[in-house]
């Protein structure tokens, strides 16, 4: 969940960013999701009206606040989604995050258990050791580490005493960053935490929106043989969630790879 802090901080960075931005990538990048977003929860006249003049003028800001504990915006069961063609597209990954209308829902709570024992949330949950504790998670994938304002700085010191396993991913979330290099060993590192009886991973980013989930996405497609649009569905299901289009990229193709070696569970 985004908190008036960090939306704050994220100002500049948002309004700047969008100026940059093609008109064909305004719907599907994160920044401008996390906008759209905003504005569907504020008010869907003002979404529609904000597209509108990104298309116009290029430019706008993140306006209007974030409601808590709203119901998740429904997405399909995994089960609704025919799995005989492997050839997925990107465009087809961002239909299944819509909510429908061509718009993006923001996380309504810091995190959420996507799979069993596999949680993924925000920051704020990661740094509150307590809260951890409470969960009873016992490892920790960080898929931000750094110290700018778009990553998370912990690190294994910072858990050391608490019982709780570190494993940090220092990954930008841009569409050019390769995250697919992470992908087999943030599987590694989640299925060695569920091996343990009562092992409960959490795996998180800044917001839990965009690098952390694609890092369980690939972990449901690497080691329990899931396509890609199951593999997004089933997070998505109990998550609102939007990597870039990068991402989604590097899913696809991680798809593609897994279908010609056969690793893929078919009907």
């Amino acid at each position: 969940m985004v908190t008036g802090e960090h939306r704050g901080q994220g100002q500049g960075f948002i309004g700047k960013s969008l100026l940059s931005y093609p008109e064909e990538k305004m719907k599907t990048s994160p920044v401008c999701r996390f906008v759209v977003a905003t504005l569907v929860r504020v008010s869907p006249s003002s979404a529609s009206s904000y597209l509108e003049c990104l298309s116009a003028e290029r430019e706008s800001g993140l306006s209007g606040s974030m409601k808590k504990n709203q119901s998740p915006a429904k997405a399909p069961a995994p089960a609704e989604v025919n799995m005989s063609d492997k050839e997925v597209s990107v465009q087809q990954l961002n239909e299944l995050l819509s909510d429908g209308t061509g718009f993006y829902s923001l996380p309504t709570q810091h995190f959420n258990e996507v799979f069993p024992r596999i949680y993924v949330g925000n920051a704020f949950v990661a740094q509150n050791i307590m809260r951890l504790q409470r969960l009873g998670v016992t490892h920790i994938l960080n898929a931000a580490e750094g110290n700018s304002f778009m990553h998370v700085n912990t690190n294994a010191e910072f858990y050391a005493g608490t019982g709780i396993t570190y494993h940090g991913m220092k990954a930008n979330d841009t569409e050019h960053f390769d995250l697919s290099a992470f992908f087999e060993e943030g599987a590694d590192f989640i299925e060695k935490a569920l091996a343990h009886k009562d092992g409960k991973v959490y795996v998180h980013c800044r917001e839990g929106y965009s690098r952390s989930p694609t890092m369980v996405i690939a972990y449901l497609m690497l080691r329990h043989k899931m396509d890609v649009r199951t593999a997004l569905l089933t997070v998505r299901h109990k998550r609102e969630i939007g990597p870039n289009d990068g991402f989604l990229r590097q899913l696809c193709q991680l798809n593609e790879r897994l279908a010609k070696e056969g690793k893929l569970k078919t009907k």
